[in-house]
């Protein structure tokens, strides 16, 4: 019983509430069919689809799909496209609910996200398509040609990539210092700049 209960230890510390994790990474981590079938029984993991589990907090949402696919599975996807345009508040229309979420990564997500019980659908597109293979993830400089310089920390602690700095101040104004129209992500970094000055 001792050791049982150790387990249910370690699976607290391993798992956070309300994340998933598949039978294949739980039985890695040495707990047995017979365990999972125990936990499951009395309630410390949830099964919401088959070889999938859970610990219990409350309903399931997307966002702990993805952050469980993120993290605890290691699986290279990023919600992109639509979903990271509504998210950051640039739809074109507001929406109530989202319904579908866009997920971007070399190899599409496990068969098992379908068939979970959330109210959106998960569309899969191959990020190789956007960039090419030979793309470090970790530093986005070798996509923009005559850029060399790493990424470097701001004053207020943010990463900065040299590929960020210097547009809006090119793309925003005219030789004689009148505004043209420009892009949302330059009209934001001439308004901060005007906050700071």
């Amino acid at each position: 019983m001792a050791g049982q209960r150790t387990r249910h230890l370690n699976l607290e510390k391993q798992l956070p509430e309300g994340l998933l994790v598949t039978s294949s990474w739980l039985i890695r981590h040495r707990y047995s069919r017979q365990l999972l079938s125990h936990y499951v029984r009395t309630g410390w993991l949830r099964q919401p689809t088959r070889g999938v589990y859970q610990r219990p907090r409350g309903s399931l949402s997307w966002q702990q799909i993805v952050i469980s696919l993120q993290t605890v599975l290691k699986e290279p996807l990023v919600v992109g496209g639509r979903t990271a345009l509504e998210i950051q508040g640039y739809a074109h229309y507001l929406r109530q609910s989202m319904k579908e979420v866009y997920l971007y990564g070399p190899e599409p997500p496990p068969n098992w996200l379908e068939s979970l019980p959330v109210k959106v659908s998960f569309i899969y597109r191959n990020s190789r398509k956007l960039f090419p293979a030979e793309a470090n993830q970790k530093s986005f400089t070798n996509l923009i040609k005559g850029v060399k310089a790493q990424p470097s920390r701001g004053a207020d602690g943010f990463l900065v990539q040299p590929w960020g700095s210097g547009i809006g101040a090119s793309c925003c104004r005219r030789p004689s210092g009148r505004s043209l129209s420009c892009s949302m992500s330059c009209r934001r970094e001439r308004a901060l700049n005007t906050r700071t000055n």
